[in-house]
């Protein structure tokens, strides 16, 4: 996880993957802390934290020849949470996972992940946004 230095609270910024899938796990989301301005005439920082919203179905294409597998999984804390188990992409077809609105936060160091049967014989294709995450103060009432 990357920390963004930044002198404003950025907006959402749209990202999309589009990558081939290796046969072992490889991160496709990862979600990136800020560095802010402190509020006020101190010219101290702090970290604030990350958030990810997917804006799409997490797609996956075979262009091969042979029908292929892959596993999908998000890590939260250090424990996996399996969303797709061997799912099958039959050659020269696509696969939709419905994903769209599902959040990922820095503080949990959450990923989205992907692995396939056999290395290269798939790319995934995902759009999110990415920026800072709100905050709850706990001096509102």
């Amino acid at each position: 996880m990357a920390v963004v230095v930044t002198e404003q609270a950025p907006s959402a910024k749209p990202i999309s993957v589009i990558t081939s899938v290796a046969d072992t796990y490889q991160d496709i989301i990862t979600v990136d802390s800020y560095e802010i301005p402190v509020r006020g005439f101190a010219a101290e920082t702090r970290v604030a934290p990350g958030v990810v919203e997917v804006t799409s179905p997490v797609t996956v294409s075979n262009t091969t020849e042979n029908a292929e597998t892959f596993d999908l999984q998000i890590v939260s804390n250090n424990t996996s949470f399996t969303i797709a188990d061997a799912i099958r992409v039959e050659p020269n077809e696509i696969v939709y996972i419905p994903l769209n609105g599902q959040f990922f936060r820095s503080q949990t160091d959450d990923k989205l992940q992907i692995r396939a049967s056999t290395g290269g014989a798939l790319t995934i294709l995902l759009s999110f946004t990415q920026g800072q995450a709100e905050e709850d103060s706990p001096f509102v009432t």
